[in-house]
Order: structure tokens, then sequence, then C-alpha cells
């Protein structure tokens, strides 16, 4: 019979006890974020379509010296 983890398990003692999650620890940056006013909706829905969603998307213009420093893919 070839030894598979259903036959042979790595846990041969009991089982470790079981312990609760601990709550996640809110920090600054995140109560600063909680404390900013809510965004108005978007007056345009995005585009679920990519061609669309490059329309949609802003041109970010880089200073003359970044650009020589772009990688090439």
């Amino acid at each position: 019979m070839v030894n598979t983890r259903r036959n042979h398990p790595e846990l041969s003692g009991p089982l470790p006890p079981a312990t609760r999650p601990k709550r996640p620890t809110q920090t600054k940056q995140y109560k600063d974020i909680l404390k900013l006013p809510l965004l108005p909706p978007s007056p345009e829905p995005l585009s679920s379509s990519p061609k669309e969603r490059w329309v949609l998307t802003p041109e970010i213009k880089l200073p003359p010296e970044l650009l020589g420093r772009q990688r090439k893919w």
C-alpha cells in the first residue's frame, strides 16, 4: 500500500489548543483616513471595457528628467 497523508498523518499527537484570532490593531494612519470626509459619487460610471477605461484614465505628465529613466518593457 502506498503511504499517503490519509493513512499516515503528519500530526501524530493531539492537536494544539485552538486560539482565538486576534483583532487587527488600528494604526494612526487608518484613524486619520477615517476622519477624512467621504468622496462625492463619481459623475461618470467607470466602464468595464479596458479600452474605454484607458480613455477615461487621465494622462500623467512626467518631468523631462524622468522621461529618460523610464523602463522599456
